[in-house]
């Protein structure tokens, strides 16, 4: 538990930091090291991004050999909240290479 606290914070930290300035990111979330990043058209309307560009993010990160997933079935028409969920041996060096990954995935949406 302690693990997963200290490198959730981290995660968590490093993320919001890189990411909450997209517009597209409406939120970064999470406990320990279950976190969700919100993607929406604008951050006004929190109205969700297209499903097509939520592919492209996932895409990119596991065409960069970075896992992440990505909420279904649970409200129709709010798919899109990315899922990320790093095993509790991750390194400083693995969590700087997701955040990266993410940011260079989300950034590639404009």
């Amino acid at each position: 538990a302690e693990r997963a606290a200290e490198m959730g914070e981290y995660l968590m930290e490093r993320l919001q930091a890189v990411l909450l300035p997209h517009s597209n990111v409406g939120d970064v979330r999470g406990k320990g090291l279950l976190l969700g990043i919100e993607l929406v058209k604008d951050k006004a309307s929190k109205t969700p991004l297209e499903s097509d560009r939520m592919v492209a993010v996932t895409q990119h990160c596991l065409a960069n050999k970075v896992m992440i997933g990505r909420n279904a079935n649970t409200v129709p028409g709010f798919t899109n909240v990315l899922i990320v969920c790093p095993p509790l041996v991750m390194t400083y060096a693995e969590a700087d290479i997701l955040v990266e990954t993410l940011r260079e995935a989300i950034f590639s949406l404009t």
